[in-house]
C-alpha cells in the first residue's frame, strides 16, 4: 500500500490563494468527504509554541487556520482550536498566547471554539506504545469526530526537525511535558515518545504550514524562510520524511523520529507516493538545518563522551535578553539561575538538551552553539553570535 503525501505551492497568506491550495491539496487525497461529513465535529490543533507574531513562523499562522476553518466549515464541519503550549499554563497566558500569534482574532472572527487540554484529565492507553504505554491528557480530546494536526515545518535542536510528529506533543498538558523531557533526556527515546503519543491520539489529516518555514536555530529562534508549500498527508511520519528531504536531507535517517518511525514499520519510504508538485522542485538549496555532530574519525570508546561535549547546547545571547525568567521557569532540569546582574546563566554539566529555554524564549534571546565544559572550569563558548 502507497503511503501518500501531497505537496502543492503557496507562495503567501492570501486568504484566496490559501483556500484554493489547502483545497487542492486534500483532494489529491481523495478530497475533504473523505474526512469529513455534515455535523462531524472536528478539531484543529495547530502549533502554538509560544506568545509570538505570526511574522516570527514560529507559530503556525493564522490565516492558514482562517482557510483551513472555511474548508471545514464548507465540508460541514463544527470547528474548535486547541493546543497545549510548553510550561506552566495559567489562564493569562493562554490568553497571551492566542492573542500575540493571531489565533484568538481568527477563532472570533470565524466563530471558533477555543478548547483547553488542560482540563478534565484521563489516561489514554496503546498497548503498542514502546516506551509509554498510557498517557495522561484532556478528556475533551474524546469529544471530536476528527482531529486535523496544522504543524509548522521547522528545524529543532534536539529533534532536527519539527512537524507532524513534534505536533502531537501539544496533546500533552503543558507541566507534563517538562517531566518527559526529564525522563526521557536523549533523543533517541524522546523520538520513540513522540511516537506514541501520535499512536495512541492519531490525527485523521494533516495539514502542514510550510508557506514560511524556519531555518536555522529552531524552534523558537531560527529565521523565517520563504518556502512556499502546504504538505499534507494522513501519516505524521511520511510527512516529516519530506520535509526533511525538502530541508536538504539527502539521508532522511539522520533524523531520530523518522529513524524510529522506519524501524518500527510506521514509515517505508520505499513506498512513499507524492502526489501534486515533485518533490525535486520542492527541495530548498541552502536551508540552514541544525548542525549534525560527525564522530566517524573519533574510536567508538570515545563517541559518547565526544557527543555530549561537542553536542549543541543552549546560549543566552544577553545583548537581546530582557531578564524576563522565563527561561528559567521552564527548564526541566532546573539548571537555570541568575547570574550576578540577573542575567540566566545555564549549568552546563546539568543541562539536558531540550531545548525547551529557546523554545518558549519571548525575545528569541537563547541560540545554538557549542559549549565545552571542562571539570569546574568557565565554559568556552564556539558560536557565531
Amino acid at each position: 500500500m502507497k503511503q501518500r503525501v501531497s505537496i502543492v505551492k503557496c507562495d503567501d497568506y492570501d486568504n484566496d490563494k490559501l483556500k484554493e491550495s489547502i483545497s487542492k491539496s486534500i483532494k489529491l487525497l481523495g478530497g475533504i468527504g473523505r474526512y469529513i461529513r455534515k455535523g462531524s465535529r472536528v478539531l484543529l490543533k495547530p502549533n502554538l509554541l509560544s506568545a509570538k507574531k505570526p511574522v516570527d513562523a514560529v507559530t503556525t499562522h493564522p490565516e492558514f487556520v482562517r482557510a483551513v476553518i472555511a474548508v471545514v466549515k464548507e465540508a460541514g464541519g463544527i470547528v474548535s482550536l486547541g493546543d497545549s503550549p510548553s510550561g506552566l499554563i495559567s489562564n493569562s497566558k493562554m490568553k497571551r498566547i492566542y492573542r500575540v500569534t493571531g489565533m484568538e482574532e481568527v477563532c472570533r472572527e470565524t466563530g471558533t471554539r477555543i478548547v483547553s487540554f488542560e482540563d478534565d484529565p484521563v489516561v489514554y492507553n496503546n498497548e503498542n506504545g514502546r516506551v509509554y504505554k498510557n498517557f495522561t491528557m484532556s478528556g475533551k480530546l474524546k469529544e471530536y469526530d476528527v482531529i486535523i494536526s496544522l504543524p509548522k515545518m521547522k528545524t529543532h535542536g534536539l529533534t532536527l526537525l519539527t512537524g507532524a510528529v513534534k505536533n502531537n506533543y501539544g496533546f500533552i498538558p503543558g507541566l507534563r511535558k517538562a517531566e518527559l523531557h526529564i525522563i526521557l533526556n536523549e533523543s533517541g527515546l524522546f523520538s520513540e515518545m513522540l511516537l506514541d503519543v501520535g499512536e495512541t491520539i492519531r490525527p485523521a489529516l494533516i495539514i502542514t504550514d510550510a508557506v514560511v518555514s524556519m531555518e536555522g536555530a529552531g524552534p523558537g529562534g531560527g529565521d523565517p524562510r520563504n518556502t512556499g508549500l502546504i504538505i499534507s498527508g494522513t501519516n505524521a511520519s511520511v510527512l516529516d520524511y519530506i520535509m526533511a528531504r525538502i530541508m536538504g536531507y539527502t539521508n532522511p535517517l539522520k533524523v531520530p523520529t523518522i529513524k524510529a518511525a522506519v524501524e518500527r514499520g510506521l514509515l517505508m519510504p520505499e513506498r512513499i507516493e507524492v502526489l501534486g508538485i515533485e518533490l525535486k522542485e520542492a527541495i530548498e538549496k541552502d536551508f540552514k538545518k541544525i548542525s549534525l555532530i560527525k564522530l566517524d574519525l573519533v574510536p567508538r570508546f570515545l563517541k559518547d563522551f565526544a557527543k555530549n561535549l561537542l553536542s549543541p547546547k543552549p546560549i543566552i545571547i544577553k545583548s537581546k535578553c530582557l531578564k524576563c525568567g522565563e527561561c528559567i521557569t521552564i527548564c526541566p532540569a532546573k539548571t537555570i539561575i541568575r547570574d550576578s546582574r540577573q542575567y540566566p546563566l545555564i549549568k552546563y554539566k546539568d543541562c539536558i538538551r531540550c531545548f525547551c529555554c529557546m523554545e518558549t524564549c519571548p525575545h528569541a534571546s537563547i541560540k545554538t552553539g557549542t559549549v565545552i565544559v571542562l571539570f569546574n572550569s568557565k565554559p568556552s563558548r564556539f558560536s557565531k553570535k
